[in-house]
């Protein structure tokens, strides 16, 4: 399987995981609704992913390349990691954590998009990136109800993974096929 298809599974996975962890935090009855709409996306993306044929033409990244994957998924686990048990431990403010996995996702996005230069890494991370801001500035000002934080940052961001990778498999899939037709 080549590495773009893997990646945008592990995307969809992580996606419907940001889904289906966050939505208890959705009023009743509609978690369970939630769930099942995401789970009937990754379903979509899923497919849509598996249907994009393969491209003789298709983008390798080099040794270069894949080193600076290693070093952004390992720095970005540290940001994590380090990132909670700061709002946690430090700042008492626990409710910060998922808007700042959010963020470091979002940035690890853009990092993506400059290492590998493939245009969904770029709407993948801005939007990650607005979902965690918008949910810190909630969780620090208190601006809105709790469960809003984990709507905002964790069930937004699972939609925006999801979206964007099916839309990327579904515009990849159209290119390939118009490009076979020439």
């Amino acid at each position: 399987m080549r590495p773009a298809r893997v990646g945008a599974l592990i995307g969809a996975v992580g996606g419907v995981l940001f889904v289906a962890i966050n939505a208890g935090a959705v009023p009743q009855p509609w978690p369970a609704y939630v769930r099942g709409a995401g789970a009937v996306s990754f379903l979509l993306v899923v497919w849509l992913v598996l249907r994009v044929p393969d491209d003789p033409n298709a983008y390798a990244p080099d040794s270069r390349q894949l080193q600076a994957f290693w070093i952004t998924v390992a720095l970005e686990v540290v940001a994590i990691v380090g990132g909670a048990q700061l709002f946690i431990r430090v700042f008492d403010r626990p409710d910060a954590t998922l808007p700042w996995v959010a963020i470091v996702l979002g940035v690890h996005w853009l990092v993506f998009h400059v290492v590998f230069t493939q245009d969904v890494f770029v709407w993948l991370g801005w939007l990650t990136l607005a979902c965690g801001v918008v949910g810190m500035v909630v969780a620090l000002t208190r601006a809105g109800p709790p469960e809003s934080v984990a709507i905002v940052s964790g069930v937004l961001t699972g939609v925006v993974m999801l979206g964007c990778v099916g839309v990327d498999a579904s515009r990849t899939r159209r290119a390939l096929l118009r490009w076979r037709q020439t």
